[in-house]
């Protein structure tokens, strides 16, 4: 998993069976897209949440009205 923000959109994509993390729409938001690789984007304002397990990661995109935006489940090892 990577995770990175700053593109001013929410997006999860898998790529080559590595899951890219992109949270950067706190304050700002662009346009985005699907694109290859892409298993959710949205240019909505909002938050992301992880939870780690042994065996899992729980990832959540929220937007601002606290609504799951997409979520995944990914797991660990």
């Amino acid at each position: 998993v990577y995770f990175c923000g700053h593109d001013h959109d929410m997006q999860h994509l898998k790529i080559d069976n590595v899951h890219y993390i992109i949270a950067g729409s706190g304050s700002e938001t662009r346009p985005t897209s699907m694109i290859e690789g892409s298993v959710f984007a949205a240019a909505e304002l909002g938050f992301f949440r992880a939870r780690l397990f042994a065996d899992r990661l729980e990832a959540s995109w929220i937007g601002i009205d606290q609504a799951v935006l997409h979520a995944a489940i990914i797991p660990v090892g």
